[in-house]
């Protein structure tokens, strides 16, 4: 179960930074650090971003969007949901 969450939580990631670099050769040369937004995962459940924000209140708004997306997540397996 934990595995099935982290698996979602990247993608709510993934899609909420708009981050999508993966199984792309040619990510380095593709890659703008001006306005690229990037994501990794350190381990475990340990994740580390960056992203462009015009102001604080945007990186604010974009945070709890992240939050909010993760949050209706349905993380099920065999008949058992993760709240």
């Amino acid at each position: 179960m934990g595995d099935l969450a982290i698996q979602r939580l990247s993608q709510c990631l993934e899609k909420g930074l708009e981050v999508d670099y993966r199984d792309r050769a040619d990510f380095v040369e593709k890659f703008d650090p001006a306005k690229d937004n990037v994501l990794a995962r350190l381990g475990g459940d340990e994740f580390v971003f960056a992203c462009h924000c015009p102001s604080e209140a945007a990186c604010l708004e974009k945070m709890q969007g992240l939050q909010a997306a993760f949050a209706k997540e349905e993380i099920a397996l065999d008949g058992q949901r993760l709240s």
